[in-house]
C-alpha cells in the first residue's frame, strides 16, 4: 500500500463543491489526464491516457492509500507506458512515487474528453418502505440510559465516542410566544430541536473549519413551562491539519452543548438536564432482524415523525466487481445513517449545492456485506431532519470506454 498526497486536493475539491477534479500528468513522455473522484466510496482515481482509449482505474481508500500491487492492472498500466515485455524493466512503486510528487493541492480545472471515458448509473425502481416513530415522548421508558447532572455536559464525556448522537432533556420557561434557541457548540455539529415532542427546527456547523459556533434555532411554544428536547449529532472533526496536531486546539475534542444555551436570552445551561447516548433505534438496534421485530412497523409515510426509521429491501444483482459497483441513492431523504443487512454503510445527507446539485448523491454499499446473487439484502434508514417523500433507488455505476 501507499499513502497519496490527495488530501490538499480532496479539500479543495469539497471548497469548490466538487465531485471531481482532472490534472495533467506527464511520465516518460507519456500524457494523461487524471481523474480524482471523490463521489464514490472508495474514491477513483482514473488515469487516461490522452489521445488512446486507454484507462487505469484506482480504488483510494481511507488514509489516501492505494494497492500498488496491481495484478491484472499491471499489463494495462505497462501497455499504456509503452513499455516492451522483458526489455524494459518497471517498478509499479517507482512510477506512483514519481507521480505521488505531482499531484497538485488545488483543483486545476482540466477537461477530460467524455468520448474516452464516461461514468453510468443503472437505478432500478424506487424501493418501498414501512417506517418506525423514534419514541422521543418517553426516552428512560424506551429503554435509554441516563446521566442526570446540574448542568449540560459536553457530549462525548457522555457517549465516550460510542455513538454519533447524545440526547439532552431540560424543563423551560417560555417567556413569549416565538423566540430563538442559541446553542454554543464547536465545528461539525448539529442540533435537533424539540418543545414538548414537537419539532421546532435544525441547525448545524458542517464547513469543519475550526472555531466556536453559535447555531440557531426558531422556537415557537405558549407562555410558561415546557419540556425541552435537544439531539446533538458530531458531524466529524475538523479539516485543520494544524488544529488536528495541536493538542491545545480544544474544538476538536468537544461535541454537543460547549459552554453556553439560552432561550429567549436566558441562560439555561447550569439548571437540570438529563442526558440519553444515542438513538433509541440504535439501543434497540432495530437496523438488525431481531431488533426490528422488537417494534411496530407502519406504512403510512405520511405520518412519520421527523425522527424516524425507515426500513425496506432489495435483492443482489448479477455482474457486481470492482469496476461496477452498487450505490444507494436516498434521494428525497435528508440526513440519517443507513444500514445494509446490519452494516452501518456511514451518514448520508442530501445537501444541494448552488445549482441544485446534491454535493453527494450516491453512497457506497460494499460487496461483502451483501447476500448472495438473487437473495434479499435488508436496508435500513435512520433518518433525523424528517424525509420529504422517499423516493430511494439502489443503483450500480462503472466507468465505460466509449
Amino acid at each position: 500500500m501507499m499513502k497519496l498526497n490527495l488530501r490538499d486536493l480532496h479539500i479543495d475539491i469539497l471548497k469548490h463543491n466538487r465531485t471531481y477534479d482532472v490534472f495533467d500528468y506527464s511520465h516518460n513522455g507519456i500524457q494523461f489526464s487524471v481523474m480524482f473522484d471523490v463521489d464514490c466510496i472508495p474514491f477513483k482515481l482514473i488515469l487516461v491516457k490522452k489521445r488512446s482509449t486507454q484507462y487505469l482505474i484506482l480504488d483510494v481508500m481511507a488514509g489516501y492509500q492505494i494497492n500498488t500491487y496491481l495484478g491484472e492492472k499491471l499489463q494495462l498500466l505497462k501497455d499504456m507506458l509503452e513499455l516492451k515485455n522483458g526489455k524494459t524493466k518497471f517498478s509499479t512503486n517507482q512510477f506512483f512515487e514519481e507521480f505521488n510528487k505531482k499531484i497538485p493541492h488545488t483543483i486545476q480545472n482540466k477537461k477530460i474528453s467524455k468520448s474516452t471515458i464516461s461514468r453510468v448509473y443503472h437505478c432500478e425502481e424506487k424501493l418501498d418502505f414501512t417506517y418506525w416513530n423514534e419514541p422521543i415522548q418517553d426516552l428512560k421508558g424506551a429503554g435509554m440510559s441516563v446521566v442526570v447532572s446540574p448542568k449540560a455536559n459536553e457530549q462525548l464525556n457522555m457517549t465516550r465516542d460510542l455513538t454519533e448522537f447524545l440526547y439532552y432533556e431540560t424543563t423551560v420557561m417560555m417567556p413569549q410566544e416565538e423566540c430563538t434557541l442559541s446553542i454554543g457548540g464547536t465545528d461539525a455539529n448539529a442540533f435537533v430541536a424539540f418543545l414538548d415532542d414537537q419539532y421546532m427546527g435544525a441547525d448545524d456547523e458542517h464547513t469543519h473549519k475550526d472555531g466556536w459556533h453559535t447555531m440557531y434555532i426558531k422556537m415557537k411554544g405558549s407562555v410558561g413551562e415546557h419540556k425541552l428536547t435537544i439531539l446533538s449529532e458530531s458531524l466529524g472533526v475538523s479539516n485543520s491539519m494544524n488544529s488536528n496536531q495541536d493538542p491545545t486546539w480544544a474544538s476538536q475534542r468537544l461535541k454537543g452543548i460547549c459552554g453556553w444555551i439560552k432561550l429567549c436570552d436566558n441562560d439555561i445551561f447550569n439548571q437540570k438536564w438529563s442526558h440519553y447516548p444515542g438513538l433509541v433505534g440504535e439501543v434497540k438496534q432495530v437496523f438488525t432482524e431481531a431488533g426490528a421485530a422488537q417494534v411496530e412497523w407502519k406504512k403510512d409515510l405520511e405520518n412519520a415523525a421527523p425522527l424516524a426509521w425507515y426500513r425496506s429491501s432489495f435483492k443482489t444483482p448479477v455482474g457486481l466487481n470492482r469496476n461496477l459497483q452498487l450505490l444507494l441513492r436516498p434521494e428525497g431523504m435528508n440526513r440519517g445513517q443507513a444500514y445494509v443487512n446490519g452494516h452501518n454503510i456511514g451518514r448520508y445527507w442530501m445537501i444541494k449545492d448552488t445549482n441544485g446539485e446534491y454535493t453527494q448523491g450516491y453512497y457506497h454499499i460494499p460487496r461483502d456485506w451483501l447476500n448472495p446473487v438473487g437473495e434479499e439484502n435488508t436496508l435500513f434508514l435512520g433518518e433525523t431532519l424528517g424525509a420529504d417523500e422517499p423516493n430511494v433507488t439502489i443503483c450500480t455505476t462503472e466507468y465505460i470506454n466509449n
